[in-house]
């Protein structure tokens, strides 16, 4: 029955030509021919991202080819060392990588910290200056296609093209719907204006919001609007689509004639319960009992009758 037998013997960076010679004439003697040299416990220093420890694992593998020609060794076998310690220095348990990973790396993460603190103590001014927390829609900030923004209050002026409707959430809050049309303009180098096409859009109020403008709105009204605009999602089709969430609603005073009732207006503690009266009335019948409308005379006195209408070459009436 044929056995191979299997001995290993240490060699050093120290091993000289004469202790090679011994030990090739032992296994010659014994018939225990040398087959292959590992790097053994030098394994450790086959790797690193340092310029000294890569010189060293050179200097040791060529020392190791020289070994195996020396002992008539068919091969040499390399265990790359220092790997784990390498990776566990520049990626963390959760597979992040590591700013210790490399000095350029720690350098860069550093000054984009830097950067991070400085924008963040900058917008924070923004939050907290009186000055401009009254245009911001929410003390807060948050992140838009990887840029840090500040909501802003945004403003809207339009033409309500459908009759509008009043109905509840949800939750049961009066809830105003229409839809809106909005005119553009181009201004050009001349000095004059180029219609563009309309564009139509969802108008939305809430609450008291709603139910006031309910009563004082109706189609073919000019507004204006502040708010937001929001993304939702489309109950019919499914698609994502935009629409506009009005906070304060009214009508434009440049395109609309009307009569202001300044009669004093009940107290402040009466207000409140009235719209949730009506909020209530909605939300229980399944179907909201309609205030009365008021609706606004849409002429234009004629001391300030508008001039000619010239649809391609027109300069836009306050901006519609």
């Amino acid at each position: 029955m044929a056995m191979m037998l299997k001995i290993a013997m240490a060699l050093t960076m120290d091993t000289t030509a004469e202790e090679l010679k011994c030990v090739k004439d032992l296994s010659r003697q014994h018939s225990l021919p040398v087959t292959s040299i590992s790097t053994s416990l030098y394994g450790d220093k086959l790797g690193g991202p340092g310029r000294d420890r890569r010189d060293q694992a050179r200097v040791l593998l060529e020392k190791q080819l020289e070994y195996a020609e020396a002992l008539g060794a068919d091969g040499v076998l390399v265990v790359p060392g220092g790997i784990i310690d390498a990776v566990n220095h520049a990626i963390s348990e959760r597979g992040d990588v590591l700013d210790s990973a490399s000095q350029k790396l720690g350098s860069i993460r550093s000054q984009m910290k830097v950067a991070r603190e400085r924008l963040f103590t900058r917008l924070g001014r923004y939050l907290n200056d009186p000055a401009t927390a009254v245009v911001l829609q929410e003390s807060l900030i948050t992140q838009r296609n990887g840029r840090y923004v500040i909501p802003l209050r945004a403003e809207f002026k339009g033409r309500i093209k459908s009759e509008p409707t009043l109905g509840t959430t949800q939750k049961g809050k009066a809830a105003f719907y229409a839809k809106v049309e909005q005119r553009h303009w181009d201004y050009e180098d001349d000095g004059t204006y180029t219609r563009l096409p309309n564009t139509y859009h969802d108008l939305v109020a809430y609450k008291g919001v709603a139910v006031r403008a309910y009563k004082q709105l109706a189609k073919n009204d000019f507004f204006i609007a502040e708010g937001r605009m929001e993304d939702y999602q489309s109950k019919s089709t499914g698609e994502t689509k935009q629409r506009f969430v009005a906070t304060a609603l009214g009508h434009d005073m440049a395109r609309t004639t009307y009569e202001v009732d300044r009669t004093p207006r009940r107290e402040q503690a009466q207000r409140p319960t009235v719209e949730r009266d009506a909020a209530q009335q909605s939300a229980g019948s399944g179907v909201p009992e309609q205030p009365e409308r008021q609706v606004a005379q849409q002429q234009t006195p004629a001391a300030f009758a508008a001039p000619e209408y010239r649809p391609d070459r027109q300069s836009p009436d306050m901006g519609l």
